[in-house]
C-alpha cells in the first residue's frame, strides 16, 4: 500500500498545480474503488465510487446520484485506463449532476497522457514504457 501514499501525495501537487477546490473523487470501478476511499481518508476529501462504470453500463441506483456535489470538481482515480471509456463515462455522470470532472490519476495507462483530450490524465505509469516488448491488444 505504499503507492496510496504516493498517489496522494502527487494528487496532492495536482491539486496544487491546478488550483483546484471544491474536490470530490470519484471511482467507476471496484478495482478504483479502494484508490479513491483512502485517498479520500488520507486527504479529507469527499469521495464517491459509482460501481460499474464501462464500456457496458446500465444504471441500476439511481440512489448514487448525489446532487449535492453540485457545482464541485470531480477527480477521477482509477487503477489502469486503456481507451478512457470509464473517465468518458464518469465525466457524463458528473455533468448529470451539475459537476464537472476535468482531471483524473491513475496507476497506469496504455497511452501518454496527451491523447485524451476531454480531461487531463495523470498517470504514475506509462504501460508500455514498462516493458516495450509487450503486445497490448483490444481484440483479437
Amino acid at each position: 500500500m505504499w503507492f496510496s501514499f504516493y498517489m496522494s501525495d502527487k494528487l496532492s501537487e495536482i491539486i496544487e498545480s491546478e488550483r483546484l477546490s471544491d474536490v470530490v473523487l470519484v471511482s467507476a470501478s471496484l478495482r478504483g474503488a479502494i484508490f479513491t476511499s483512502i485517498l479520500g481518508v488520507l486527504n479529507d476529501f469527499d469521495y464517491v465510487n459509482i460501481d460499474h462504470i464501462g464500456p457496458i453500463h446500465k444504471v441500476y441506483d439511481f440512489n448514487s446520484l448525489n446532487l449535492e456535489h453540485q457545482n464541485r470538481n470531480y477527480f477521477y482515480i482509477g487503477d489502469f485506463v486503456f481507451g478512457g471509456t470509464e473517465i468518458k463515462l464518469t465525466k457524463v455522470y458528473a455533468s448529470f449532476i451539475g459537476a464537472k470532472l476535468n482531471h483524473a490519476l491513475v496507476l497506469g495507462s496504455l497511452f501518454s497522457a496527451n491523447v485524451f483530450t476531454d480531461f487531463k490524465l495523470y498517470e504514475l505509469n506509462t504501460l508500455n514504457e514498462i516493458n516495450q516488448n509487450a503486445i497490448y491488444k483490444l481484440f483479437d
